[in-house]
């Protein structure tokens, strides 16, 4: 008799559980749902001037450092970098990176690099080494 009563308030609570679980699952969608957090992020095209300049300044930092690591060769450490992107016009940003780097000979050698920045309709953001008056490249020359 006692087997039999456990079993059947077991198989109550088995019951109970699998309807909580259900009603919690169905409230959170619901909660989900209305407050708007199954929106999907705005494209960079739907995005106002200001937060696409705002998206463009969160990726500075990390363009520069790309190019920094394209433009030097063997990068002992990243010393310290700086972007500049008060202006309105991303074509009017700079920024400059100092490196450590190994030279030919074995020695460590410190440079900085400066940077300019280019970004697409898209909304990536580019970082790019500034040509030199008459060098036609826009690499820098590391001795």
């Amino acid at each position: 008799m006692y087997s039999q009563n456990a079993a059947l308030g077991l198989d109550r609570w088995l019951t109970i559980n699998k309807l909580l679980l259900k009603t919690t699952a169905l409230t959170a969608l619901v909660v989900v749902t209305l407050c708007g957090c199954t929106k999907s992020p705005k494209s960079f095209e739907q995005m106002s001037g200001d937060e696409q300049l705002n998206y463009l300044r969160a990726q500075a930092d990390s363009a520069m450092l790309v190019q920094a690591t394209n433009a030097v060769p063997n990068i002992h450490a990243v010393i310290e970098e700086n972007a500049v992107t008060f202006s309105g016009s991303v074509e009017e940003w700079r920024g400059w990176v100092r490196v450590d780097y190994t030279d030919a000979s074995g020695g460590i050698q410190e440079t900085n690099i400066l940077m300019a920045f280019l970004s697409t309709s898209d909304g990536r953001l580019f970082s790019c080494v500034p040509s030199r008056p008459g060098s036609g490249s826009a690499l820098i020359d590391i001795q």
